[in-house]
């Protein structure tokens, strides 16, 4: 029989709870990704199991062996958040992380769930091995222990616990080696100092290499102005001074800036099929569910469309980016989308709606204004970063003078394009 490898990393919790986590080889059985069968968007929804006893949590708390006590949105918020102080004790051997989650769950009445990213950036995914023993600590520093070192995080949402990667594992935008991982551990358990800095090599994109050190001495500037604390969010704050993103890739530093990581997220990829959906659902899904990425719509954007567009959606895709995906929903409706510094902005194009007797009656007005103000221009300023800022101008914008003169000059170049074509020499 072929040998089992495993990799371990240890966590002491105040010298008693030990939690450690590894991957198994391809020879280990293998577990549904999410540990939930069918459920596409690797999202496991971890319910506790009524059978379960409790041992830690007062009978006063609000919590039972089966989870939260009907209550009021804000009831059940303090009521997790009461239980992440309670004392747990749990013992785990070689299981998978969603397998020990569960457990977790289970244990403490508390509802955990994987966000839709945390596992498609883990190395191995749900194959990811854990080994904890946890002894009588608060399920705050377990959980804590238990994900910190696979760069992951949790966070309350009103009646549950979500797991997710840490911003700098899910900027990484594809599943992450074991070493950039440990990069960003490291950097999250360290604190900031100019020799730990020293010992990092940095990738300065969409900066000339000529302006690595200027870019690097930066660096250390904004983070110098931003105080004490772990490597990692000191590194952020800094970064985010001078509209710039960090991630790990491979053993270095990757510095981009905002624009930039935006359009690294849209290139993920897809594989999905609408069948008469609504579009603006189709949108979110698309920018927010499946890139994390904000999604802006212009005032009365989608009244410009055809009914059955907008209600009535369709399209099939399968393992295309989402930047791809979003030339398609443009190509079919007319609408013009925009990379901006924090996401992705929908506006009514030239043609969006134009001429079409079954448009949108939902506001009549706004639409009418869509389509007789399009956008004409573009202003770009580079700033000394490397960045951009866009602004959009739509022909209203313009002083009248100044749309007379760009009339005059579209049809001058649409009369030099007539008269190339005419006398280019036609085909046999």
């Amino acid at each position: 029989m072929s040998r089992v490898r495993m990799m371990y990393l240890g966590v002491v919790l105040s010298l008693i709870a030990c939690v450690s986590w590894g991957v198994a080889s391809d020879t280990a059985p293998a577990r549904p990704e999410g540990f939930v069968t069918g459920a596409p968007s690797g999202r496991a929804t971890l319910i506790p199991q009524p059978a379960t006893p409790r041992t830690a949590a007062p009978k006063s708390s609000g919590l039972s062996s089966s989870g939260l006590m009907p209550a009021s949105d804000d009831s059940k918020e303090i009521l997790i958040v009461q239980a992440l102080e309670q004392p747990t004790s749990l013992r785990i051997e070689d299981a998978p992380i969603g397998e020990a989650i569960r457990l977790l769950s289970e244990k403490t009445g508390v509802p955990i769930e994987f966000d839709r990213f945390i596992l498609g950036c883990l190395p191995y995914g749900s194959r990811t091995m854990v080994t904890a023993t946890i002894e009588n600590r608060p399920l705050r520093e377990s959980l804590t222990a238990l994900l910190n070192p696979l760069a992951a995080e949790y966070v309350l949402q009103t009646d549950k616990l979500v797991i997710q990667p840490r911003p700098a594992l899910f900027r990484i935008c594809r599943r992450a080696t074991w070493d950039e991982v440990a990069l960003i551990q490291k950097l999250y358990s360290t604190p900031w100092s100019r020799a730990l800095a020293d010992s990092i090599e940095f990738q300065f994109q969409d900066m000339s290499t000529s302006d690595a050190a200027a870019s690097r001495e930066k660096i250390y500037r904004l983070a110098d102005s931003v105080g004490a604390g772990p490597a990692a969010r000191v590194l952020e704050l800094a970064c985010k001074q001078y509209g710039w993103e960090w991630y790990p890739e491979g053993k270095t530093i990757a510095i981009c800036t905002n624009t930039r990581q935006v359009e690294r997220q849209l290139q993920r990829t897809v594989t999905a099929q609408y069948n008469e959906v609504q579009l603006r659902d189709v949108l979110l899904d698309l920018v927010v569910n499946r890139a994390g990425l904000e999604l802006k719509l212009e005032p009365g954007v989608l009244a410009s469309l055809p009914t059955h567009q907008v209600e009535r959606f369709r399209m099939t895709l399968e393992n295309v980016t989402v930047h791809q995906a979003l030339q398609l929903v443009a190509a079919e409706t007319g609408l013009a989308f925009f990379v901006e510094t924090d996401g992705v902005r929908f506006a009514a194009g030239t043609f969006a709606g134009a001429g079409s007797s079954t448009a949108s009656s939902t506001d009549p007005a706004a639409a009418a204004v869509l389509r007789t103000n399009p956008i004409v221009g573009q202003i770009t300023i580079p700033s000394e970063n490397g960045s951009t800022i866009s602004f959009f101008l739509r022909e209203q914008d313009l002083p009248p003078d100044v749309n007379q003169l760009r009339q005059q000059y579209l049809r001058h170049a649409s009369n030099a394009m007539r008269e190339t074509l005419s006398s280019a020499p036609a085909d046999d």
